[in-house]
């Protein structure tokens, strides 16, 4: 008879055991991580504004929003802001000065000019800039090539129309004249190339997953808290 009733109390003991276990699984640890990070996740913005100057430094693979001039919303991984070939440079400058580049003290395409640099002076013509360099072809050089933005002093045609460097940085910053850079970016399976000068904006986008990383921490904890009952049931099974 003692024997039957200490049986009964074993069994009763791990039936409260067992709903406890169902507590914790219902409203456990995992429960807690997801409501804590399902907090963070709405503190979280969608997604964040990239600085002008900054396009070529986004890692390549991550996830943007691209906002053309007309409003049209593009989503996709980045891949790279490349330099436009010197044609596509040259079509895209000229017809943007004949719209407006003349009222900016700026050089015409194909301009020879004076660069005046923090270290020397060189000749040539000038054939437009992306974010860091101004794109020249150097009198006596048969190649194409840059000189840093950074360590442009002046620039002097042969009108005597002279732009300074830092009014050329701030006007590249405040987005008045044409870069010469085409951002790429893959949208589903497509690769989509778009000059600068036609996105009014770019987004990193925010992945909201703390909800889901706060579920997988507290999962461990509450694993360990039915192995615990379960051991602890099992003793009470034990003479």
């Amino acid at each position: 008879m003692h024997s039957n009733m200490n049986y009964r109390c074993r069994i009763i003991i791990y039936k409260i055991f067992l709903i406890i276990a169902l507590i914790f699984l219902i409203d456990g640890c995992t429960v807690i991580g997801f409501t804590i990070g399902s907090s963070i996740d709405r503190r979280t913005p969608e997604s964040e504004s990239i600085p002008y100057s900054k396009w070529f430094e986004v890692e390549p693979g991550t996830d943007i929003k691209v906002i053309s001039m007309n409003g049209d919303t593009s989503e996709g991984e980045y891949i790279s802001a490349d330099p436009m070939s010197f044609d596509k440079s040259k079509d895209q400058y000229r017809k943007w000065y004949q719209e407006s580049g003349d009222t900016l003290n700026l050089q015409e395409i194909d301009d020879t000019v004076m660069f005046k640099t923090l270290n020397n002076s060189y000749e040539g013509r000038f054939y437009g800039f992306d974010f860091n360099n101004v794109w020249v072809k150097l009198t006596g050089k048969s190649a194409y090539g840059v000189l840093p933005l950074k360590d442009i002093i002046t620039i002097n045609d042969q009108h005597n129309k002279t732009i300074t460097g830092e009014d050329l940085r701030n006007k590249i910053n405040l987005r008045l004249v044409p870069v010469s850079v085409t951002i790429s970016f893959k949208m589903n399976q497509d690769t989509l190339s778009i000059p600068a000068m036609h996105i009014k904006d770019i987004k990193i986008k925010f992945g909201r997953n703390a909800k889901w990383w706060g579920a997988f921490i507290g999962l461990p904890a509450d694993a360990l808290l039915v192995a615990v009952i379960i051991f602890l049931s099992n003793l009470s099974f034990t003479d």
